[in-house]
């Protein structure tokens, strides 16, 4: 009973000596700065040494003891040392984490400025980087314990799936900017050329030139997106919101082409009156003067009915012919009589409701009214 009494006081003696001595160690110390400033490699093997020499030195001192006290003391010994190390190993998975996931975003932008997938890229990287991980967690490992660094890579690959899933959205935003792009200038020059026409064959040429170009980005965009691993409504959603903006840069074009149509119309009339059709300058008779100013009249209404309304659909409509007989084609009769003629036949409620119309029409009919000048009716 004597000598285990002496044995539990001697090997506790010994076990706080042992503790004093490693929290004084001086290579413990400087794998401690180390390991707070970065990745420290052999972290493992360095620490386990040091423990293990603190260990050797416990057994050579508490061997003439009891071995169940000793033994018993050496566990507990054992337990407060691996506490102390703790905090430092839990410094070495944080700094192998961070290090991890820094080099995961380097190697996955690589990977796709070098064309590779975006799923494969990030199936790749994620399997390649995790493994190295894994590897350095098995380096920075303590024999003596079984700590579990699950908690930690658990952290570092919900970090690189939300890396991913951030890259995946910026990704797309470029892809349909990039389409949007193409659209844009696939769309802009040519629709524009033909406003500017004003033909009966505008609005239909248009519309083939929407449905090619359309059906040419949503092939290469469908084809894009098919390589980020997106579900299939998803998809679809960003199909339909380009077709929707290839729709919306004709309709842009027209209501800016309709917000200057007075502008437009006056210049037309001019180029018409006072040019043929080979450009050059007119020589015409009194008698000449009248048919050449309704040629003039009629030109420039149709181009006012072009961009009157944006003919997408194929809906009929009977804007030209209304405008015809509102501004060309009036009886002989007072200029009150004309406007209120001329506002009726325009009225919007006697229009398509179908038909999408600009803004160039109610300009027109306050223009008719008098509230703004149109040069080509001060020709009549």
């Amino acid at each position: 009973m004597v000598m285990v009494m002496v044995s539990i006081v001697r090997c506790q003696e010994i076990a706080n000596e042992k503790i004093a001595s490693f929290s004084n160690n001086e290579e413990w110390h400087h794998l401690e700065e180390a390991v707070q400033n970065g990745i420290v490699p052999g972290f493992g093997e360095k620490l386990n040494s040091i423990l293990e020499n603190c260990l050797i030195g416990y057994d050579k001192e508490a061997v003439y003891f009891d071995d169940n006290v000793s033994t018993s003391k050496r566990r507990q010994l054992e337990s407060e040392l691996l506490q102390f190390v703790q905090p430092a190993y839990h410094s070495m998975l944080g700094h192998l984490r961070s290090k991890t996931l820094e080099d995961f975003k380097v190697r996955f932008e690589k990977a796709l400025e070098s064309g590779e997938g975006f799923v494969v890229a990030a199936n790749d990287c994620t399997q390649s980087l995790m493994f190295a991980f894994n590897e350095g967690c098995k380096d920075a490992g303590i024999e003596q314990t079984a700590w579990d660094s699950s908690k930690v890579r658990e952290k570092l690959q919900s970090d690189i799936d939300t890396h991913v899933i951030l890259v995946r959205k910026a990704k797309l935003s470029e892809l349909a900017t990039l389409y949007e792009e193409k659209l844009n200038k696939a769309l802009s020059k040519p629709v524009e050329a033909l406003l500017d026409a004003a033909s009966d064959d505008t609005w239909p040429t248009i519309r083939r030139l929407l449905q090619r170009e359309s059906k040419t980005a949503l092939s290469g965009f469908a084809l894009a997106l098919s390589s980020f691993d997106i579900d299939q409504t998803t998809i679809e959603k960003f199909l339909a919101k380009l077709e929707e903006y290839a729709r919306i840069i004709v309709e842009s074009m027209t209501r800016k082409k309709a917000g200057m149509a007075l502008m437009y119309m006056k210049n037309r009339f001019l180029t018409i009156l006072s040019r043929n059709f080979d450009s050059m300058p007119r020589q015409c008779t009194r008698e000449e003067i009248k048919a050449i100013t309704k040629m003039a009249r009629l030109a420039s209404l149709k181009l006012l009915s072009v961009i009157a309304a944006i003919r997408l659909d194929e809906d009929k409509d009977n804007v030209e012919k209304t405008l015809q007989l509102a501004l060309v084609d009036v009886p002989s009769s007072s200029t009150s009589n004309k406007s209120i003629q001329s506002l009726d036949l325009l009225s919007f409620s006697s229009l398509n409701k179908n038909i999408n119309y600009t803004s160039s029409l109610q300009v027109i009919v306050e223009a008719v009214l008098g509230r703004n000048r149109v040069y080509y009716a001060t020709c009549r």
